[in-house]
């Protein structure tokens, strides 16, 4: 390299760092978006199984009024009533599912959401998880579930997903103060 062009050597390191940290704000932004997208349209899918009644929501009916999720099939484990459907940035999965209510000692219909990246470190990172006691779980994704690939298919539902408070947490649905359910 010639003498004369040394002074410009830094500068071209600075423009190469800015030019990294600029890659890596977009990709951050990337990934909040598709979190953010994926929280509303998990709120939306629950607030419109909320609505069903029987406690046996179809995940079509569900779709109706959500934009950009469409349905797509997937062979699902034996004995599971499972559907999925994806957008851009992540798969929602709907389960239904039978279980005994502790207080009246009676067989309930019963439903849970999930939703994980499609693209694990670029659509999103986190996975969230919203029942049908209205109670919505952020997961860290602590095996990186990415689509159909990755960790694929979630237990349904998470095995004593309350009792994990290091790996999920409650938080608030969207539109909804902290501390409400």
């Amino acid at each position: 390299m010639p003498r004369r062009l040394g002074p410009f050597l830094p500068l071209l390191l600075v423009g190469l760092l800015l030019m990294m940290r600029e890659t890596q704000t977009r990709a951050a932004e990337r990934i909040g978006r598709g979190e953010q997208r994926a929280l509303q349209v998990l709120d939306a899918l629950g607030n419109a199984a909320e609505r069903v009644a029987g406690g046996a929501p179809r995940l079509d009916e569900l779709l109706a009024g959500v934009d950009a999720v469409e349905r797509f099939a997937v062979e699902a484990p034996p004995g599971s009533d499972v559907d999925y459907a994806r957008d851009r940035s992540y798969v929602y999965a709907l389960a239904r599912f039978t279980q005994r209510d502790v207080e009246t000692n009676t067989l309930r219909s019963d439903w849970l959401l999930r939703a994980w990246p499609l693209d694990f470190g670029r659509t999103g990172d986190a996975e969230y998880q919203l029942g049908s006691d209205g109670v919505l779980w952020e997961g860290q994704n602590l095996r990186g579930r990415s689509g159909t690939e990755t960790g694929f298919p979630p237990p349904f539902p998470e095995p004593e997903i309350a009792d994990r408070p290091a790996s999920w947490w409650k938080r608030p649905r969207p539109g909804q103060p902290a501390g409400q359910r």
